[in-house]
């Protein structure tokens, strides 16, 4: 069904060697206003537990040594992969794993230095200790840090927490006809402040990361989208003490008045196989976009053999046209593609996405 604030569509030629071209429209109708929420991810500060044995001597000059302990109410976990990841501009990332011991204790060597550092547990590894219940008891959540230079880092405890914060509003699997107004959840016992994440499914324009004391947050608008939500509770000293299943966070808004966050694709059609040499991209105009990014990649559905094999952009004029996407496209070949549109707003918010995958013989 059509949007009634009138979305638009644009159409391109691809032409055996595949140069742009085609008609254009502008959109039409009332033009409503997404004011994008507040980001602010948090990062806990975290005091180091001075009783963790450090490792032997002093790491190389330039490099850290990492180390802590892994804790599960209050006990030590024997044996869990805690993975460390490190990123420095113009270097390769650093990942790597450490297992730790019967004192829960982990060690990374040669680390290098960086502003950001994050330590997480991946499920694989809850799953090899705690068995095929951990979804429903225990979670890890990922923790950032600096990582000095030149010294042996104590990072402390890193807390494995409880999956039962309860989320109230709105429930899970709810399909909402307008916007939410706000998130609400039980408190939790000795919290000193809640992280809540919500995601949009498509583009990023209305996700949100933000810190508070209260057990309730107010929202600005969203948009015709599904979301996800989670929230972790953590204690006064920054450590998290529990946080809701993933899977008790997804809500529904659907409201033709509202902005989407699917863009629709109108040509090629999903799995359609091309058979001759002229072939249609068409698209719904987003109410809010100004620019449109097109990104395809060959070898879809074939694991390893992704690469990209396109990437330009269309820009939104001010009389409403669509400039011709840069740089030209190559010539296809016999192959399969997945096309993926997306929209982006005059602050340069992900705000929509479109995807299908399609087949030249």
């Amino acid at each position: 069904m059509r949007r009634i604030y009138g979305f638009g569509m644009i159409m391109f030629l691809f032409i055996s060697a595949c140069s742009p071209g085609g008609a254009t429209s502008t959109p039409m109708g009332p033009d409503p206003t997404i004011t994008p929420l507040p980001s602010m991810t948090a990062i806990p500060t975290l005091i180091p537990t001075a009783t963790i044995a450090p490792p032997d001597g002093l790491p190389e000059t330039g490099f850290t040594n990492v180390y802590g302990r892994v804790l599960w109410k209050s006990e030590p976990v024997e044996a869990i992969t805690i993975s460390l990841i490190v990123s420095v501009p113009g270097e390769p990332i650093y990942f790597e794993d450490a297992e730790t011991d019967s004192n829960g204790r982990f060690v990374f060597t040669k680390v290098p230095a960086s502003d950001i550092g994050q330590l997480m547990i991946f499920s694989q590894h809850l799953k090899a200790i705690f068995g095929e219940e951990w979804s429903n008891v225990v979670d890890a959540v990922p923790a950032f840090f600096s990582v000095p230079e030149n010294t042996n880092f104590n990072f402390g405890e890193y807390y494995l927490v409880t999956k039962n914060l309860t989320l109230l509003h709105p429930i899970d699997g709810v399909e909402l006809s307008e916007s939410v107004g706000s998130l609400e959840w039980e408190p939790y016992p000795d919290a000193a402040f809640y992280h809540i994440t919500l995601n949009q499914q498509r583009g990023s324009y209305t996700n949100l990361e933000m810190d508070t004391e209260a057990t309730q947050l107010a929202l600005l608008p969203l948009l015709d989208c599904q979301y996800t939500w989670v929230v972790v509770a953590y204690d006064f000293m920054g450590n998290p003490l529990a946080k809701s299943r993933d899977e008790d966070g997804s809500f529904t808004i659907k409201n033709d008045m509202l902005p989407r966050c699917n863009l629709e694709i109108i040509s090629p059609l999903y799995m359609e196989e091309i058979t001759s040499g002229v072939f249609q991209i068409e698209w719904e105009l987003h109410p809010l976009a100004v620019r449109y990014e097109i990104n395809i990649i060959k070898h879809f559905g074939y694991v390893g053999a992704d690469t990209e094999w396109y990437r330009g952009s269309v820009i939104v004029e001010a009389d409403g046209s669509i400039s011709e996407p840069s740089p030209a496209i190559p010539k296809f070949e016999t192959d399969s593609y997945h096309l993926i549109i997306s929209a982006y707003t005059a602050d340069d918010g992900f705000i929509a996405s479109g995807a299908s995958p399609f087949f030249v013989p």
